[in-house]
Order: structure tokens, then C-alpha cells, then sequence
């Protein structure tokens, strides 16, 4: 029985640790190319809205996973254009991006499902399973 919890629990673990291993991995190459991407935290949290708004207006996950792409694509686009081209200090840049998401994400949870922190069909969820 223990090994089959252990089992589980380091599935899980690799499971879990699949994003934040790409995103160590993007913010190497990132170091590697001489610009600090403190924004890589709001550039996944831009991703994951837009993965679960595209996904909620075509009801396609494979159109989310082009929405997250596209979304998370423009934050970066925009760090490297504020960087590189205007030569903004890199810190406050990606720092911008990170606060500027995370406030982005609650206005847009609130606009489109009327809402906070949850999207409509998971709220409909935990109120139909938890019900007092």
C-alpha cells in the first residue's frame, strides 16, 4: 500500500513540476542571451488565462493552447521590445509585467465570468458538489 502512495506521490510531483521546470528553462535561455526576464510569472499566468479563455469561447483545449501561446507570446514580446528597443532597466520591466498581469487577470475573471478567481463552469461545479 505504501509504495503505491509513494508511487502516486512522485507521478504527481513530475506532473506538477513539468511547468516550472520550462519556465526554469526559458529564463536560462533568457540569462544565457544577456536579458533578465523577471516577468516569466506573469507571462504563465497570462498563458494560463488565455488557455482557459480560449478554451471556454471555442470549447476546443487545443484553441486554448493556441490562446496561451498567443497570450503569453505578446508579454513577451512586449518585455523584449521594453528592453531591447527602448532599453527600459530589465528589472522593473519584468517586475511591471508580473504586477500588470496578475491585476489583468482578476479585472478580465471578473468581466467575462462574473466572478472572482474562478471561471463559471468551475464555480457551477464546487457549488453543485458542495452544497451546505
Amino acid at each position: 500500500m505504501d509504495s503505491i502512495l509513494s508511487m502516486e506521490m512522485l507521478l504527481s510531483t513530475l506532473r506538477m513540476a513539468i511547468p516550472l521546470v520550462l519556465a526554469s528553462v526559458g529564463g536560462t535561455l533568457c540569462e544565457r542571451s544577456g536579458i533578465i526576464n523577471l516577468g516569466i510569472e506573469g507571462m504563465m499566468l497570462s498563458g494560463a488565462f488565455g488557455a482557459v479563455y480560449g478554451t471556454y469561447i471555442s470549447g476546443n483545449p487545443w484553441i486554448g493552447v493556441l490562446f496561451a501561446i498567443l497570450v503569453g507570446g505578446l508579454f513577451g514580446i512586449l518585455h523584449a521590445v521594453l528592453c531591447i528597443r527602448f532599453k527600459t532597466n530589465q528589472s522593473v520591466s519584468g517586475i511591471g509585467i508580473n504586477v500588470f498581469v496578475s491585476g489583468l487577470t482578476i479585472v478580465l475573471t471578473r468581466a467575462v465570468w462574473k466572478s472572482d478567481g474562478m471561471s463559471g463552469q468551475w464555480k457551477n461545479f464546487q457549488q453543485s458538489v458542495f452544497r451546505d
